[in-house]
């Protein structure tokens, strides 16, 4: 019973995330120059799609470890190495974490933003 809650709850949240993404035009970022400039805009729907991509990255990593799917990464690969984000961090934490991520490695904004979100996220939650 908790498996069926648990991903319908995971469903619904991916569902809007594809909803706004849709709505917007903006169904990805392709670099971390793009997701920043969301990230620290002024307007509200653009936070609101940066915040929305940023949860559908963790979420689809998360359930793609859960799944085992992490399994098929190359030694190296961005993806090998998890990240230990805390079920209790806040949706604003986590963006709080791409935002500084992304503006303190200027250098890199030019990669591809979902490789971006997982290294920042490996980087601030490291699995002990």
């Amino acid at each position: 019973m908790n498996i069926f809650i648990l991903s319908k709850d995971i469903l619904t949240h991916l569902l809007c995330i594809f909803v706004i993404a849709f709505l917007s035009n903006a169904s990805a970022y392709e670099t971390g120059n793009e997701l920043y400039q969301d990230c620290i805009s002024n307007d509200v729907s653009a936070k609101g799609i940066c915040l929305g991509y940023i949860e559908g990255v963790r979420l689809g990593y998360d359930l793609g470890r859960v799944h085992g799917y992490m399994k098929y990464h190359s030694p190296g690969d961005v993806y090998s190495t998890p990240h230990c984000a805390p079920e209790s961090g806040t949706k604003g934490q986590m963006m709080d974490v791409i935002i500084k991520y992304l503006k303190n490695n200027p250098k890199i904004r030019h990669k591809r933003a979902t490789d971006l979100v997982h290294n920042a996220f490996k980087q601030a939650f490291p699995c002990h």
